[in-house]
């Protein structure tokens, strides 16, 4: 194929071929029309080079452009236009890898489909190079060329194409004696896009790259599952098999569990070497570094964060802010010590480790204890249901402790006995497994601390256990003159999370700086009060601010449960002028005589088989009001009989 530059700025070509004139018996051109289907333009280049990658532009300026932009490959395009695709003979491209360099508009784009869906069947491999992003429209390879590109921008140019739909790199082929290739090994061509590794308890993960950035997924999660279904259609233009898709992910995720790495595995907030690193939870995996001396916005953390299909974005912190100014007015309490609490609280879900402490939120109806619960989530770990109702059993409790870094359970009128004690295990840090389903052997397991919200209109924190480690806010009642409308609310607040965002993430950092230098506090929950205390200056309050609405807080705390249970009182009145001494049978007939009929016949009057269980759980509270228990005395040191000895501090 030879093209003519014409006299008027146009252009034209000819089919012509070089052989010996029978007039003449020299050797020159005859030229004749065009067969069908046509030659491509470069075809004697293919000729001398039948192994070399090849290029294919968008008109024969083009392909001489990039020819010498790329002399490692053949450039080549079809004669007459961009709509010449259908019309050209593709099949001298049959076992070559090929990569379209298209022009950079609407028919640039038309011809480069055309043109891959022709090659199907025929090319062993087809790519798509995207134009820059600052090109101009209708720019090329000659574009490329005139800009002053050198060969080494145009190689790497080629080399970051994508695979075109429909690609044969990973089309069935014929081979062992034209055996088709399985869906499943096509699906395994994929297998160098992904970083395989596992966690601590065997489960298989990927690491893969989506655009710019990296996110990390169970190899069983619908997630990864899409992303490799969606990979596979992009370079086939079909949809794997289910068969071939499980086949595929068992091999996977064998090989992430043998073959792959260990890694810790981060929901939210991680900790690691000294700083503490806060997932945002956007579509571009964006984190937030904190350090000693301050944060700030990285595009991908050194840690493997993981998310559920419920998180919802933190938004972009933004420095400047101050968290009395910002989150004081949005915060209904009775006081700046319930206030301190509260924020005391926040910091501490940054924590990347426990102990946390549960909040317990209650109030009359209509003081905004949702709202307040509302905020609180948004602000630490955003979630498409925030607030939820308490879980009906463990199992329930486990798989939203898997799902979210802190947890808010909403309009709680009363907390049983199983659940009283499985908060408190899962805020303190603790192991829970369950049988996985439709598996007889294998299990479910968690194990790690999670802040805990629990709002209602009682008093929560009955029992002594649960007390020791809640922090109670009671909030004020709101005047009808004072009411806000929800929708002005929710808009107030979501201009001000990034300040205040921001402020949390200057705490944070002041707890990392000064946390070494706080002393050791000899209290309840002491890694948390050391924690909040570390970071009092960068709050802006006194040193000892926060022990001194803490150490209030968890006093009333005491008072409160030990006047809820009838039995600790009956225990106050029995020691009131002696100490005691005998078997749980004694001690509960004289226990009896302290309280009415109606007690001792209620629930929450325990038998004699278990008087000294519920005694164990009230003996830290009953510490605190100078009673003393010593609940396996024995009566002699040859008798086997326990007893029970009560004493009180009299000074």
């Amino acid at each position: 194929m030879l093209r003519f530059d014409l006299a008027d700025g146009g252009k034209e070509f000819t089919p012509a071929t070089y052989c010996e004139n029978p007039a003449t018996g020299a050797r020159d051109w005859r030229f004749k029309g065009f067969p069908a289907p046509r030659p491509l333009y470069g075809l004697d280049r293919l000729a001398q080079r039948p192994s070399a990658p090849v290029v294919v532009c968008e008109g024969e300026k083009a392909a001489d452009a990039a020819g010498e932009l790329l002399p490692d490959h053949v450039a080549v395009t079809s004669s007459n236009g961009a709509k010449s695709a259908g019309k050209a003979d593709w099949s001298v491209l049959s076992g070559r890898n090929v990569t379209l360099w298209p022009d950079n508009d609407d028919e640039g784009k038309a011809y480069a489909e055309a043109v891959a869906k022709a090659l199907r069947g025929i090319a062993k491999s087809i790519k798509i190079a995207a134009a820059p992003a600052a090109a101009a429209e209708k720019w090329d390879a000659a574009d490329a060329l005139a800009e002053g590109w050198d060969r080494a921008k145009a190689a790497a140019f080629i080399s970051g194409a994508t695979a075109a739909s429909g690609s044969p790199a990973a089309a069935p082929e014929t081979e062992n004696g034209g055996r088709r290739r399985r869906q499943s090994d096509n699906l395994l061509d994929f297998l160098p896009e992904m970083e395989l590794w596992h966690s601590p308890d065997r489960e298989a993960f990927a690491t893969i790259k989506v655009g710019a950035h990296f996110e990390n997924w169970p190899v069983r999660s619908k997630d990864f599952r899409e992303w490799l279904s969606g990979r596979y259609f992009v370079a086939t233009g079909m949809v794997p098999g289910s068969q071939a898709m499980e086949d595929t992910l068992r091999f996977i995720e064998g090989r992430a569990k043998h073959e792959g790495s260990e890694h810790e595995i981060f929901l939210r907030i991680a900790g690691q070497d000294g700083a503490v690193f806060v997932d945002l939870g956007n579509p571009l995996w964006h984190a937030v570094e904190v350090t000693p001396a301050g944060w700030q916005v990285v595009d991908r953390a050194p840690v493997k964060f993981i998310r559920s299909a419920s998180m919802r974005p933190l938004p972009v912190p933004e420095q400047g802010g101050m968290i009395e100014q910002e989150l004081r007015d949005l915060v209904n309490v009775r006081d700046e010590s319930d206030f301190k609490l509260i924020v005391g609280f926040l910091v501490e879900c940054f924590n990347p480790r426990g102990p946390y402490p549960i909040l317990c939120v209650s109030g009359e109806q209509g003081s905004a204890k949702s709202s307040l619960c509302r905020l609180l989530r948004d602000l630490t770990d955003p979630n498409m249901a925030p607030i939820r109702l308490p879980p009906r059993n463990e199992d329930d409790l486990i798989v939203a402790a898997r799902n979210s870094r802190v947890l808010a359970f909403d309009n709680v009128s009363d907390i049983p006995g199983w659940l009283s004690d499985a908060l408190c295990s899962i805020a303190t840090g603790a192991g829970f497994a369950t049988r996985e389903h439709y598996s007889n052997t294998n299990e479910v397991i968690f194990e790690g601390a999670r802040p805990l919200i629990v709002n209602g209109i009682p008093d929560l924190a009955a029992r002594p256990d649960f007390a020791d480690r809640s922090l109670q806010v009671v909030l004020k009642t709101i005047a009808e003159a004072d009411r806000r409308p929800e929708e002005d609310l929710r808009r107030e607040i979501k201009e001000r999370r990034p300040l205040i965002l921001g402020a949390l993430l200057s705490a944070v950092a002041g707890a990392l700086r000064h946390r070494g230098e706080t002393p050791a506090v000899l209290t309840r929950m002491a890694d948390f009060c050391v924690w909040v205390s570390a970071a009092e200056t960068a709050l802006g309050w006194e040193k000892g601010d926060f022990i001194s609405a803490y150490t209030g807080n968890r006093k009333g705390q005491i008072e409160a449960a030990l006047e809820a249970d009838p039995l600790s009182d009956a225990v106050a009145q029995l020691v009131e002028a002696n100490d005691w001494i005998g078997s749980p049978t004694e001690l509960l007939a004289r226990l009896g005589e302290k309280v009415t009929d109606t007690v001792r016949k209620s629930r929450s009057w325990p038998p004699a088989n278990k008087l000294r269980s519920r005694l164990r759980r009230l003996a830290t509270a009953l510490r605190e009001k100078g009673i003393f228990l010593d609940l396996d005395e024995r009566a002699n040191d040859i008798a086997r009989t326990r007893i029970i000895g009560i004493r009180r501090n009299r000074l």
